[in-house]
């Protein structure tokens, strides 16, 4: 039986529904809490009228990843794991929690998986796990990877889970990497992706300089599910659909609303304005920037997301779609 980590997430529920939905085999769900797990089947009625049958598919077992007792038990008769568990956050006061929850329960993960003969791990990393170089416009695909140079925290810590996940090959698993984009769903809109454009939509007159790569969560888990189970021994896949930069990323979400274009350049000084605005109004429980610093919004990163398309007959829907898909749900 095939098993996903954070079942409860964006990633992880989705790719749920993709699986159950396709196929009649069961599939183990891996969760920390009961009211998020009641998210999920909520997630499954709004898709359409089988929720019960494709949600009692799913064989749902509840340990933590820090918790290796409770772990190793929820592995027995697993052969595959989809890996989509993970803390995002971009605060500096956050790096501990991220190395906790994202490197050391990345190797619970690896070292019981050795020990239980898990046949595959499928580990869903981010973009920001490449790394950058200090050049002004940069295009990053595979080949060029993994720069020792890293943005955020966040990224640092899915570089360093990644390694992990590289450990598990060296003890005889096999294994996948996938790096999304900024992944955009019309489900479960308090995630990242989901604040990101909540953000957009009150700050529409403000853009940045740098760059924005995007995926479709639908696409994601497209081609999670065809890359789990293709032949090609190809370990890493960037999986974005569109880079752009952040002004026209603005205004597309803006145009979907009826609103003008950006028009404020944020800049250096702006941006320093703004970010102490934000460390105040966090204190009243709201945030405009989740902890993102300015080298990360104003970078110009392209993200080669093509290679999947030349290897399979993926394809990839379009920005305006994905958008739209955002605000029909709303």
């Amino acid at each position: 039986m095939d098993m996903v980590t954070g079942a409860t997430g964006l990633v992880g529920s989705n790719l749920l529904y993709r699986l159950t939905e396709k196929s009649d085999k069961n599939v183990c769900g891996l969760y920390r809490s009961d009211s998020k797990r009641d998210k999920v089947e909520d997630f499954f009625a709004s898709k359409d009228q089988n929720h019960p049958k494709n949600f009692n598919k799913i064989k749902w077992r509840k340990a933590d990843l820090l918790h290796l007792a409770d772990l190793d038990k929820s592995l027995e008769g697993i052969s595959r794991i989809y890996h989509c568990a993970s803390l995002i956050s971009f605060y500096r006061r956050d790096k501990n929690r991220l190395y906790k929850n994202n490197v050391v329960g990345t190797s619970n993960l690896v070292n019981l998986a050795i020990s239980n003969g898990i046949k595959k791990i499928f580990y869903i990393s981010s973009i920001a796990a490449l790394g950058s170089i200090e050049s002004q416009t940069q295009i990053i695909d595979i080949s060029n990877s993994n720069n020792p140079k890293f943005l955020s925290y966040y990224g640092l810590s899915k570089h360093l889970a990644e390694l992990e996940i590289w450990r598990a090959k060296q003890g005889g698993i096999d294994i996948e990497i996938v790096y999304p984009g900024v992944v955009i769903s019309p489900s479960f809109i308090s995630s990242s992706s989901g604040r990101l454009m909540n953000q957009i939509k009150k700050l529409g007159r403000f853009y940045t300089k740098g760059t924005i790569s995007v995926i479709g969560i639908q696409d994601l888990c497209r081609a999670i599910d065809l890359l789990m189970n293709l032949e090609i021994k190809q370990n890493r896949w960037i999986l974005v659909s569109h880079n752009l930069l952040i002004k026209e990323f603005v205004a597309k979400v803006n145009a979907l609303y009826g609103k003008k274009a950006p028009t404020f350049k944020i800049g250096f000084y702006h941006w320093k304005i703004l970010t102490l605005i934000d460390q105040l109004t966090r204190l009243f429980g709201i945030s405009f920037f989740s902890g993102i610093n300015y080298k990360s919004a104003s970078s110009e990163i392209y993200y080669d997301g093509s290679e999947i398309k030349k290897m399979t007959d993926f394809f990839y829907t379009s920005l305006e779609e994905i958008l739209r898909q955002f605000k029909d749900k709303e």
